[in-house]
């Protein structure tokens, strides 16, 4: 089975000194796929940028300039959680463009299945709000790819932060699409936190 890797190697660029959603989340990945002898076995794809007719698929235009507008007086913070720098956008564009890289890819049968490891995450963001670390909405933007692609019936299995993801996901493609029941989410962990929160309650498969 071939199995399709992407990253953005600008990611570096997007951090705030003392903030969780750190390079080093995705640089201790990236090392133990090199240290355990993965990376090699993968399929590289290239990395590029979202266009803005794939962004547009769920986020309106009028976010999009304000979003660019807001990284231009950066350093700042979004929200709570959510910080962006002078460069964020164009970093958080080339993760949304390289999930539709590794999404085509499957489609066209290069690779069976692809993990994207990018920064900023993408996978809290509705489309007119960028929230929970993620600036834009990288797995409604796939998700969308996918049906264009020829997918009927998508499954988005999503780690935490249900609520989020629904206003990602459902907001995004499936409202602005209409393809409200070719996408199925679940939710492993099914809790309105971060990695590592939440109760014993708070297992098992939800749809």
């Amino acid at each position: 089975m071939a199995v399709g890797f992407v990253t953005n190697p600008n990611h570096y660029q997007h951090f705030m000194t003392g903030h969780p959603e750190s390079p080093d989340r995705l640089e201790s990945a990236l090392v133990l796929l090199r240290e355990c002898g993965l990376r090699e076995r993968l399929h590289e794809i290239e990395p590029r940028v979202a266009t803005d007719e794939e962004l547009g698929w769920v986020h309106p235009p009028e976010f999009l300039a304000e979003l660019r507008r807001f990284c231009e007086q950066a350093p700042a913070m979004i929200d709570l959680d959510t910080y962006v720098q002078p460069q964020s956008y164009d970093i958080a564009v080339t993760a949304a463009g390289s999930t539709v890289a590794a999404t085509d890819a499957v489609l066209r049968g290069e690779v069976d299945s692809a993990f994207c490891a990018l920064r900023p995450p993408g996978h809290h963001a509705s489309p007119s709000n960028a929230m929970g670390f993620c600036l834009l909405n990288n797995i409604a933007v796939a998700a969308e790819a996918a049906r264009r692609g020829g997918l009927r019936r998508l499954l988005c299995p999503l780690e935490s932060a249900p609520e989020a993801a629904l206003a990602g996901v459902e907001a995004g493609p499936v409202a602005r699409a209409g393809i409200a029941r070719q996408v199925e989410l679940v939710h492993v962990h099914p809790w309105a936190g971060i990695r590592g929160h939440g109760d014993e309650g708070n297992t098992g498969l939800r749809g």
